[in-house]
Formats: C-alpha cells, structure tokens, sequence
C-alpha cells in the first residue's frame, strides 16, 4: 500500500518539476501554442468582437490585455485582426495593431508566412488599397481571423461583416448567460451548504460513504495500472511513430480505463463487493440519485470558484515570473478537434466529454483511489489528493490544476454524502457537458 502512495507523490512531484522547469530555464512555449492558442483567441474574440457593439471602451481595454498573448507571430496576427475591428475607427490605422505586428516580424523564417505577415500589415495600414492577391492570402490562411481583418472597414450593411458580428453577439450572449447561471449556482451551493452544515450538526445529516476494508489494497492497484496504461498507452503509439498515432492513443483510453475497473475483479474480490466498495449501485433510488446529482452540482459550484480564482492568481504570477509566455499553455485537445472535426467528431467529444469521462474518472478516481485514501486519511486531505492527482492528469497543463483539483473535491464530498456514484456522474455530466455545449456553439 504505501509504496502506491509513494509513487503518486513521484508522480506530482515529477509533473510540477518538469512543467515549471522550462519557464525556469527561460524556454518558450511558442510552437506548442501556436495552433491551440489559436482556437482559444478565437473564442475570446467572438466574445469580445459582440461585447464591442455594447460597450466598445470596455472591449477595447479586454483586448489589449491579450497582447501579452501573442507570442508568436500568428498569434500576434490574430490579435492584430481583432485590434483592426475593435479598435477605434476614428484612430485608423489601429497603431496597436501594427505595433504587435512589427514586434513579431524578426521571429518569421518561412518566407511565405513573411509574405502573409507583409499582407496583414498592408490590410490594417491602407485597408482600401489591398491588392486580390494579399485578400486571397489573407482569407485562405488566417481562417476567421482573416475574415474579420477583410471586414474590419465594411459597411454595417455588408453582408459578410453582418454575418461575423450577428455570430460575435450570439456568442457573448452565450458566455454571459452561462457565467450569470454560473454565479447563480454559486450563491444556491452557498445556501446549501449553510443547510447542509446546521443538518450535519443537528444530526440529521448521514453520510453514506463506506471505505473499503477488505479489498481495498485491490483499489489502489488498479488505479495504478490504470495510471500506467493510460499513460503508456498514450505516449508510445507517438514514440515509436506509429501511424494512427491518435487512434491508438484514444484506444489506449479506453482500454485503460476499462482495465482499471474490472482489475479487482480479475484478481478474485467478487463482482458484487466491486461494485459496492466502487460506489457502482443505485444508492437510495435512481432518480433519488440523479436528482441528488443536480443538486449537488450547485453545492459544487462554490468549491470549483475558490480553485477557478487560484487558477487565475498563478496566471498573473506566470505572467509576473515568465512575461513572454503569459498565461502558459491551458489548452485541451478536445477544443481543437472541436473547432477542426466535423459533426460525428464534434458529437463523439461530447459523448466522452459527458459520458465515458464521468463513469470511467468518476469510478476510478472517486471509486478506487478515493475510496482506498479514504481507509487511512479523512474526506478532505483524501479529496486533495486525489484531486491533485485528477487535475494533473488532464491535459489543460499546470495553470489549471487548482481549479480541476476543486472541481473533483467537490465530486468526491458528494460521493461522500450519498455513497453512490451516480450523483457525482450527474455533475461531472453537467459540468463537462455545458463545457462542451458552449465550446461547440463558439466555435461553429
């Protein structure tokens, strides 16, 4: 048993230092960001090119805080673009703009991306004089960007500018409906948690969480092989330059995850102890369950707000220690192969997202390595640890890790209130699922 738990505090300990040592090390994350950083502009965009029709000093103020961002080229581009639409037009050029511009010429080598580069400048400094040729360049290589560069001086009337800022305003009415819900569940998980408290003091309060005895060493081992799978899997497909690199990397997620729940089972603990130290039962009813689930997603809320502000507080301090890579890299591969995948792509992330995410991670790290924690450690140090963990193997990168570390805190309080695992699936559904929902209607 100890030996698990001290390689899981390898494994963090390896995972922070070799996310940390490249800033120390003055190293750039330039060409990682270049594609993901992208995408992620691009939502930002949406939404800040609808909030310039409402309140043009406050968007413009947003977008010059993404400056910082644009540390390669297409990304200064990119923000370029924004700042051609955004900015003043009585201020043409938008010298911002042309600022960024000129800031990230010298880091250009290809001479063809030097020639689009070239064109972008020409766009912004003499929009009414641009030739065919730099319009046609612009459009094939910048995407959306290049579309709103090519309409930043159009008519309110044109039919493509009415188009791009008809989608930027959609789009900032979906992210402010979903932050202003989000605030919402917040103030009801406050109140709930008032309730819950004088309940539990009261005495009226059970919870239903029961550490394996038994078969827990089983737990723990299974999770560790499902750690080792998932990342063997995942990086020697790559490594030996397989082709279907990525096919087989999802593979390897699947057969992982599956390998890990039905491992105890393999080595001889009965199926039906498995699911009950797993959580994998129905609780005190289904719907119960689910309806529980929902509820306690809103009690979640607040615990996730305390890790998002963290999140945000080691932003500013990268952005403190490491100015050229401010931010870091916070991207997920499931936002890119959103914005590039087609509908079956886009509805199979959703799937993963909303249901094989929350009963595999759900099982395995609120069932397995919560529930063996939870045999020599309290709810909260345990709900740390696993959630340290949980974060850490997600791919958004280190900038994120407290805000994923509350989110599962808060998936393994509500195991521990109802025993099962159905409500926090139901969460870990919701939250997922509106993530996704929100991504896809941006990004489309």
């Amino acid at each position: 048993g100890p030996w698990y738990l001290r390689a899981f505090a390898l494994y963090v300990a390896l995972f922070f230092g070799l996310q940390v040592l490249p800033v120390v090390l003055g190293l750039r994350f330039a060409e990682f960001l270049a594609f993901g950083g992208l995408i992620l502009l691009r939502l930002q965009g949406k939404v800040l090119l609808g909030a310039s029709g409402l309140q043009p000093s406050a968007a413009e103020r947003q977008l010059a805080a993404l400056d910082d961002e644009a540390v390669t080229p297409a990304l200064a581009r990119a923000v370029a673009a924004l700042h051609a639409a955004i900015d003043d037009p009585d201020r043409a050029p938008s010298v911002a703009a042309l600022d960024l511009l000129y800031r990230e010429r010298d880091a250009i080598e290809d001479p063809e991306e030097s020639l689009l580069h070239e064109a972008v400048e020409r766009a912004i400094a003499s929009p009414d004089a641009i030739s065919p040729g730099d319009r046609e360049r612009i459009r094939n290589e910048m995407g959306w960007f290049g579309r709103v560069l090519l309409t930043h001086r159009a008519p309110p009337d044109d039919p493509e500018r009415r188009e791009i800022m008809g989608d930027a305003f959609r789009a900032t009415l979906a992210v402010t409906g979903v932050l202003f819900a989000g605030a919402a569940g917040v103030l009801v998980g406050i109140v709930l948690w008032v309730i819950a408290i004088g309940q539990r003091n009261a005495g009226r309060l059970h919870l239903a969480f029961e550490p394996p005895t038994e078969h827990g060493p089983w737990y723990l081992r299974a999770f560790a092989l499902y750690v080792a799978l998932f990342f063997g899997l995942q990086v020697l497909p790559v490594v030996l330059g397989v082709r279907f690199a990525e096919f087989l990397a999802f593979g390897g997620l699947i057969l992982s995850s599956v390998v890990g729940v039905v491992w105890p089972m393999v080595r001889g603990v009965p199926a039906g102890r498995v699911r009950h130290d797993l959580g994998l039962h129905r609780g005190r009813g289904v719907f119960r369950e689910i309806a529980s689930g929902v509820a306690g997603y809103a009690a979640v809320l607040p615990i996730f707000a305390v890790g998002f502000l963290a999140t945000l507080a080691l932003m500013a301090l990268w952005s403190a220690i490491a100015p050229t890579e401010s931010g870091g890299p916070v991207s997920h591969p499931v936002i890119e192969m959103i914005a590039e995948g087609d509908v079956a792509v886009r509805l199979t992330m959703l799937f993963l997202a909303a249901g094989f995410a929350p009963f595999f991670e759900e099982t395995l790290f609120r069932g397995a390595l919560y529930g063996d924690l939870r045999r020599r450690l309290g709810p909260l140090a345990s709900g740390l640890l696993m959630g340290t963990l949980f974060a850490a193997i997600h791919p958004q990168g280190l900038l994120t890790v407290p805000a994923l570390a509350a989110l599962a805190l808060g998936f393994a309080l509500l195991r521990e209130w109802r025993g099962s695992l159905i409500a926090p699936m139901v969460a870990h559904a919701i939250h997922n699922g509106t993530l996704i929902g929100l991504t896809w209607f941006l990004l489309v």
